[in-house]
């Protein structure tokens, strides 16, 4: 799960830093189809809370910094 959660900073970044529209809306559907995927592998049900708080937690950091861009 980890490794998604970085790929979903990795696509944050690379967001970010795009030079052309192209990239910025293919990192951007990257992103996102990342965090669904992660957050369908770390739902609160099946996971253990500190797991599931650290990875909620990460997503909103990514998404809160992404916005400022």
């Amino acid at each position: 799960m980890y490794p998604l959660l970085v790929a979903v900073g990795g696509l944050a970044q690379l967001s970010r830093t795009a030079r052309d529209v192209a990239n910025r809306r293919w990192a951007l559907g990257g992103m996102i189809a990342t965090a669904l995927v992660l957050v369908m592998i770390v739902n609160p049900v099946a996971s253990a809370r500190y797991t599931f708080g650290t990875v909620a937690f990460a997503l909103a950091v990514f998404g809160e910094r992404w916005r400022r861009g």
